[in-house]
């Protein structure tokens, strides 16, 4: 196996916003976009929100699968250069059996 260097961060890299765990960003929604805020502001970035990155906590949290195929979509899409969970924490253990290894090794 062999050590993949991310890409450097540069001014408009396009960063995916995946929820890997359940409530933050649909409990906290104003802090959430604040967060967002500051990530275009200081670094310039395009931030693209997946799918379910700000669905309702209660949905978020009853679909593992629907976490991982945001997850999964950042990967297969070649126009992202960096992928950042909004909040990774124990519940993200739930998304294991779903993450197709394969695709995140051929990129």
């Amino acid at each position: 196996m062999t050590l993949k260097i991310p890409k450097k961060l540069q001014k408009w890299s396009k960063i995916a916003i995946v929820s890997s765990s359940w409530w933050w960003p649909g409990t906290f929604p104003y802090r959430y976009k604040n967060w967002i805020k500051q990530l275009k502001d200081q670094f310039w970035v395009e931030i693209i929100e997946m799918e379910n990155s700000m669905k309702d906590p209660e949905f978020v949290y009853n679909n593992p699968k629907k976490r991982v195929e945001d997850l999964m979509n950042a990967f297969l899409d070649s126009s992202i250069d960096w992928i950042i969970s909004s909040i990774w924490w124990d519940d993200s253990i739930r998304l294991l059996p779903y993450i197709n290894f394969d695709i995140i090794k051929r990129v």
